[in-house]
C-alpha cells in the first residue's frame, strides 16, 4: 500500500511559503522564553498585577488576538502562495525551473535555466512537479 509521502526534497522554491511560518514561531518562541526568565516574569506580573480588571482583560485578550491572528495571516499567506506557485507550473505543464519558476519547455534539454543558471533535466523537472502534486499529469484515458 502506498501512502503517497516520500523523503525525496521538494522543488526549493517551494520551501520559500515557509518563512511565512518562521516570523510568528519565532516570536511566539521568544515570548514563552521571556514569561519564564523570572526577572521578566516577575516584572510582568508586578505590571499586570497593578492595571486595572478591565486593562488586564484588554492586555491579554489583545495578545491572545495578536498571536492566533499572526498564525493565521501566516497560514493564508503559505496558502496562497503555495497555489500561486502551483498555478504557475501547471500553466507551463509542469515544465517549470524548480528554482526559479521560469517556462524551460524550449530549451534542450539537459540544459541551463536563463533566468537562474540552474541545471535541469526537462522530465525529470515535470515528474518532481508530478510527485509533490503541483501538477497533474493529464490522463491518457480520456
Amino acid at each position: 500500500m502506498k501512502l503517497g509521502l516520500s523523503l525525496q526534497p521538494w522543488p526549493r522554491i517551494a520551501y520559500r511559503p515557509l518563512w511565512w511560518v518562521a516570523l510568528p514561531v519565532s516570536i511566539a518562541l521568544v515570548g514563552q522564553v521571556v514569561r519564564h526568565v523570572p526577572p521578566v516574569r516577575d516584572e510582568l506580573a508586578r505590571q499586570i498585577a497593578a492595571l486595572t480588571n478591565t486593562q488586564r482583560l484588554w492586555a491579554t485578550g489583545a495578545g491572545m488576538l495578536i498571536s492566533i491572528g499572526g498564525g493565521f495571516v501566516a497560514l493564508m499567506a503559505m496558502t496562497i502562495s503555495w497555489q500561486r506557485m502551483a498555478r504557475a507550473v501547471r500553466a507551463v505543464e509542469g515544465f517549470a525551473c524548480e528554482r526559479c519558476l521560469h517556462d524551460v519547455r524550449g530549451i534542450p534539454t539537459p540544459g541551463v535555466c536563463p533566468e537562474c543558471g540552474a541545471a535541469f533535466d526537462a522530465h525529470a523537472l515535470r515528474a518532481n512537479w508530478i510527485r509533490v502534486r503541483f501538477y497533474r499529469a493529464p490522463d491518457a484515458s480520456r
